[in-house]
């Protein structure tokens, strides 16, 4: 089912589980029994926007007027580590760093969080608040998750959920 479908709204974006390969199957319902609609299913979960992307184009029983709708679906992209962070292109989609980060500061101004594995290191910009476990200095993370964005040429991630426990504490931070 597609959450806040409006006959007006002509574009979707349907977040999915890292992992996911399978195409979900799209079926519709027209609501005038003289249309009629031409469907173009995704192709590929791992390709780019248009591989990712079901189209519908319906066309009203006046034979003239049509709508097109598009669902793309974006499932989590898993990454490594931070190094393999730091090289992703698509700033559209979300990204699980599956290794662990070690927690290496934080502030409270937007609930900024600094990590860092034996690759990189990356800012947390947290400003509303989706990481609600409470972490130390030192304290190791597996599997956070958010979007990436751009501050003034500094990669940041804004994270989408809580990743939960602290995979391991009283780590030594080593500057990178």
């Amino acid at each position: 089912t597609l959450e806040g479908f409006e006959a007006a709204k002509t574009n979707y974006v349907v977040e999915m589980d890292a992992g996911v390969t399978l195409v979900p199957t799209v079926t519709y319902t027209l609501t005038d029994e003289n249309a009629t609609a031409d469907q173009t299913d995704a192709t590929d979960l791992a390709g780019d926007v248009a591989a990712r992307t079901t189209t519908i184009i319906v066309l009203a029983q006046d034979g003239t007027t049509t709508m097109t709708y598009e669902i793309l679906f974006n499932p989590v992209l898993e990454v490594a580590d931070l190094a393999a962070l730091r090289a992703a292109t698509d700033m559209d989609r979300k990204y699980k760093v599956t290794g662990e980060v070690v927690l290496t500061h934080k502030d409270g101004y937007r609930n900024k969080k600094y990590f860092e594995d034996a690759t990189g290191g990356i800012e947390i910009d947290d400003s509303p608040g989706n990481i609600t476990t409470a972490y130390n200095v030192g304290d190791g993370v597996t599997g956070l998750t958010g979007e990436l964005g751009d501050y003034y040429g500094m990669l940041q991630m804004n994270p989408t959920d809580d990743p939960g426990a602290a995979s391991s504490t009283g780590n030594a931070v080593e500057p990178q």
